[in-house]
C-alpha cells in the first residue's frame, strides 16, 4: 500500500550607499540598463558598468540625431554628422552623469527628504539643462570652437536650446520617476518574500522539533520498559542494556536535536542503536546493510529511519521465536532517493496489534516520521509499508 505524505527582519539600511541596493555587485548589464533609470542612489552593480550603461544610451542618441540631421542637411556625410553627434551626446550624457553623481555624493538623503517635492523635482529639472550646456561647452571645445561665442552671436539658438533641454528634461524626468518607482515597487515585493520565506522556514523549524520531540520520549520510554522488565529476569543483561543506552544518548543527543543532517548521520545512530537492540535479543537479531557509499552524504532529517527500524524489530522479529534479520538499503533511481527497511518477521497483518499503515492509524513514530517528510521533503515524498514473501517492508521515497 502506497501512502502520500499529505498534503521577518527588516533589511538593514547600508550608511554609504544610502539605499536598499547597497551590496549587490556584479549584477547583469541588462539589470544596470534598467536600473540606470532609477534615481535611488546606491544602485546594484559597479560605478564603472553605470558609465558604460551611459556610454551606451549616448551612443543611441547619437545614432538618432545623426539619421535626423543627415535627412536635413547634405552639406557633410554622414560619417562626418555621426562624429560630431556622437561627441556631443557622449558630452552632455556624461555631464548629466556626473551632475547627478555630485547631487547625490554631496547632499545627504535627510536633507532630500526635508525638500519640499517640487523644489526636489525642480532640482531634477535643473541639472539635466544645467550639464547640456555644458555638455555643449566641452564637446564645442573639443571641436576647436567655442560655444559661448556661438550663444552670443545667435541668442536665439541659446533659447531654442533651454527650451528643448526643459522639455526633454522633464520628459526625462517623468521616465525616471516611474522607473524608479518600478524597480522601488520590485525590490519591496521581493524583500516581502524572503521574510516571508524566513518566517515560513522558522515555523516549518519549530514544527519540525516539535515533531522530533515526539520521537525522542517515545524511544527513551520504550527503551526503558524493556530494561524494565528484564531487571527481574536478567539483571546483569539489563545492566547491560542500561550501560548501552546511556552510551546511546551521549553520542546521538546533539544530532538528535538538529532538523537537518545527513543518511552517513543517520547510519551512524542506527548502528547505535541497533547495539543497544543486540543485547536484548543476542542472536536472535542480524542486521544488514545495502547503502550506496555516494548517498551517506545526502541530507536527511535526523530520526525518520529509527522508527522505521524500531517497528521492524518490536512487531516484526521479537514475536518470532528464532529472531531475524533488518536489512536497511538506500539507492537512489532518477532522481529520487529510496530507503528500504526490510524485516524477516512475522509480517504486517500478524498480530491485532502490530504495525499498522500510517493511514490506518500507526503509533507514534510511524505518525511523526509521516509528518516530517511532509514538513521535510513536500507532497512528493511518499512512504509506503506492505508485506513481502517474508516479512514487511517499510520505503521511504523522495527527491534527491
Amino acid at each position: 500500500m502506497q501512502v502520500q505524505a499529505p498534503t521577518p527582519k527588516p533589511a538593514v539600511q547600508s550608511p554609504r550607499a544610502d539605499s536598499r541596493y547597497d551590496g549587490q555587485r556584479g549584477v547583469s548589464a541588462t539589470r544596470v540598463l534598467r536600473e540606470w533609470w532609477n534615481m535611488e542612489p546606491g544602485r546594484p552593480g559597479a560605478g564603472w558598468q553605470y558609465l558604460l550603461a551611459t556610454a551606451f544610451y549616448n551612443t543611441i542618441i547619437g545614432l538618432v540625431l545623426t539619421v535626423l540631421f543627415s535627412l536635413g542637411d547634405t552639406r557633410l556625410t554622414w560619417l562626418e554628422v555621426l562624429l560630431e553627434t556622437w561627441v556631443i551626446s557622449q558630452c552632455i550624457g556624461f555631464s548629466i552623469h556626473f551632475g547627478f553623481s555630485c547631487f547625490y555624493r554631496f547632499t545627504t538623503r535627510a536633507w532630500r527628504n526635508q525638500l519640499p517635492k517640487p523644489a526636489l523635482k525642480t532640482l531634477h529639472v535643473v541639472i539635466p539643462i544645467s550639464c547640456v550646456y555644458l555638455g555643449y561647452t566641452i564637446a564645442f571645445a573639443i571641436n576647436g570652437r567655442n560655444f559661448l561665442v556661438l550663444l552670443m552671436s545667435y541668442p536665439r539658438v541659446g533659447i531654442m536650446i533651454f527650451l528643448i533641454g526643459l522639455v526633454v528634461s522633464f520628459v526625462w524626468y517623468l521616465v525616471m520617476d516611474g522607473q524608479t518607482r518600478s524597480l522601488r515597487a520590485e525590490a519591496d515585493e521581493a524583500h516581502a518574500r524572503e521574510v516571508a520565506s524566513a518566517a515560513q522556514k522558522q515555523a516549518s523549524d519549530a514544527e519540525l522539533r516539535a515533531l522530533q520531540a515526539q520521537i525522542e520520549p517515545h524511544f527513551l520510554f520504550n527503551t526503558l520498559a524493556n530494561v524494565q522488565a528484564l531487571i527481574d529476569y536478567e539483571p546483569a543483561k539489563a545492566r547491560q542494556m542500561l550501560e548501552s543506552f546511556i552510551e546511546y544518548l551521549r553520542a546521538t543527543l546533539d544530532a538528535s536535536r538538529r532538523t537537518q543532517g545527513t543518511l552517513g548521520d543517520e547510519v551512524a545512530m542506527l548502528e547505535r542503536y541497533l547495539q543497544l537492540m543486540q543485547v536484548r535479543m543476542g542472536k536472535r537479531l542480524h542486521t544488514v546493510w545495502e547503502i550506496e557509499p555516494g548517498l551517506l552524504s545526502r541530507p536527511l532529517a535526523p530520526l525518520l529511519l529509527q522508527p522505521l527500524v524500531e517497528n521492524a524489530i518490536k512487531y516484526g522479529l521479537e514475536p518470532k521465536i528464532e529472531g531475524g534479520t533488518v536489512t536497511i538499503r538506500a539507492s537512489q533511481h532518477q532522481g529520487r532517493v529510496q530507503v528500504v527497511v526490510q524485516d524477516n518477521g512475522v509480517g504486517l497483518h500478524a498480530t491485532s496489534t502490530a504495525r499498522k499503515t500510517p493511514a490506518a492509524g500507526s503509533g507514534t513514530g510511524l505518525k511523526n516520521v509521516l509528518a516530517r517528510l511532509q514538513s521535510t521533503y513536500g507532497d512528493t515524498a511518499t512512504l509506503s509499508i506492505a508485506d513481502t514473501v517474508e516479512g514487511c517492508r517499510a520505503t521511504l521515497e523522495f527527491d534527491a
